[in-house]
C-alpha cells in the first residue's frame, strides 16, 4: 500500500505507509544509550572539576610564593633604609 505525495507537479514520489506495530520501536537501547552519555558527561564535569582544582591549587600556591617573596623584599628594603638613614653622616656634625 503506498501513497504518492508531489514534491513538485511534476515529479511523483511513492512512499509506504506501514502500521505503527510493524515498525521496530527499541525503547531499551535508546535509554542504555542515554544513561550511558549521562553518565559519560557526569564523568567529564568531575574531570573538568578536578582540573579546575588542580589549577586553582597551583594557582593559590605561586600567589603564596609571590606575597612571601614580596614580604622578604619590603623587609630588606625596610631595613637598608634604616640602616642608610642611621648610618649616614650628619651634614651638620663636626
Amino acid at each position: 500500500m503506498f501513497r504518492v505525495l508531489h514534491a513538485e507537479p511534476t515529479i511523483p514520489i511513492a512512499l509506504p505507509i506501514l502500521p505503527m506495530n510493524i515498525l521496530p520501536y527499541p525503547r531499551y537501547p535508546q535509554k542504555q544509550l542515554a544513561s550511558e552519555r549521562i553518565s559519560a558527561l557526569l564523568e567529564d564535569r568531575r574531570i573538568r572539576e578536578q582540573e579546575e582544582d588542580a589549577h586553582r591549587l597551583g594557582l593559590s600556591r605561586q600567589l603564596e610564593a609571590a606575597s612571601d617573596k614580596l614580604q622578604r623584599i619590603e623587609e630588606t628594603l625596610r631595613q637598608t633604609t634604616k640602616d642608610y638613614i642611621l648610618g649616614a653622616p650628619r651634614c651638620n656634625q663636626k
